[in-house]
């Protein structure tokens, strides 16, 4: 088989559409952070990256040694100031999903900012998170375990299964989502944000954190469409940060009345004027999908 074209973990072809020299990566982190991620690349000299012919889907080909471990994360949320951010454009928007009698599940919730915000929301909620500093430094009452999602039990349904910026760390998101859904009751919703390929800095791989050994993935509104179908489920929304809620996503402002209202603001603003009048792509997503 040649190497232009293999199978993706969907299923279908797959061709590569990009290389990228490694040094280039490993000098664009020291860069940015500090870092040194040669380790992640072993005697590889390029990085390939490959579209998926039934989703869209685009990834790096890396096996586990080029995915970051947990001492990368712990470097990395070091080096990088507010990597585990205390609030999210996506959060107040996907809050509104959850009832009082939910159970909800965060996969890769970090120091758990998002459990913290829906806290007598719902009828309970628990943490995953692989980062064990971020588990010993928690800020939410819920718990928290250092367990991957394989690790559940099947008796463990929720009604809610939240994954912010998580799929695009994963190398095997199929078996990933398999799990999730198989957690999932019925008529439940798995909520999802990732970044935007499509996104200017991301479409022109300017940024190295969209890159082994951070992000091996890559998705956009087209990909989130054409999973719905590979999982047979109902996509009910995807909606892109086409404006960053900066006062209320990354400052801590103490003001959440206000910051609720300015998120709803910029719901409105990026779905009717930049969607409609500019369409101009966002840096995130957020896809919520029925199963």
């Amino acid at each position: 088989m040649s190497e232009n074209y293999v199978k993706s973990q969907f299923g279908y072809e797959s061709t590569k559409i990009k290389s990228i020299d490694v040094n280039w990566v490993i000098n664009a982190y020291d860069k940015k952070c500090s870092v040194d991620v040669s380790k992640y690349f072993s005697s590889k000299r390029y990085l390939d990256l490959y579209r998926c012919s039934g989703t869209g889907y685009e990834y790096w080909d890396v096996d586990e040694s080029g995915v970051g471990d947990e001492e990368f994360y712990k470097k990395i949320s070091t080096s990088w100031p507010r990597y585990y951010k205390e609030r999210r454009w996506e959060y107040s928007l996907a809050s509104e999903y959850i009832t009082k009698t939910d159970r909800v599940l965060e996969i890769g919730c970090g120091r758990g900012y998002f459990l913290k915000s829906i806290e007598g929301m719902c009828a309970d909620a628990v943490g995953l998170e692989f980062n064990s500093s971020a588990i010993s430094n928690k800020v939410t009452s819920f718990n928290i375990f250092d367990k991957k999602v394989e690790g559940l039990s099947c008796d463990n349904n929720f009604d809610i299964i939240f994954c912010f910026q998580v799929l695009e760390h994963l190398p095997d998101v199929n078996s990933f989502i398999i799990k999730c859904l198989s957690l999932l009751d019925s008529g439940g919703l798995l909520v999802l944000s990732t970044p935007n390929s499509k996104y200017k800095e991301h479409r022109k791989f300017r940024d190295c954190f969209d890159m082994p050994p951070h992000h091996v993935g890559r998705f956009n509104r087209s990909v989130y469409n054409n999973m719905s179908e590979v999982f047979d489920l109902t996509l009910v929304d995807v909606v892109e940060q086409r404006v960053d809620s900066v006062l209320s996503s990354d400052l801590n402002c103490g003001v959440p009345l206000f910051s609720k209202y300015f998120n709803k603001l910029m719901y409105f603003v990026n779905r009717f004027l930049f969607f409609y009048m500019f369409k101009i792509p966002g840096h995130s997503m957020l896809a919520v999908y029925r199963k």
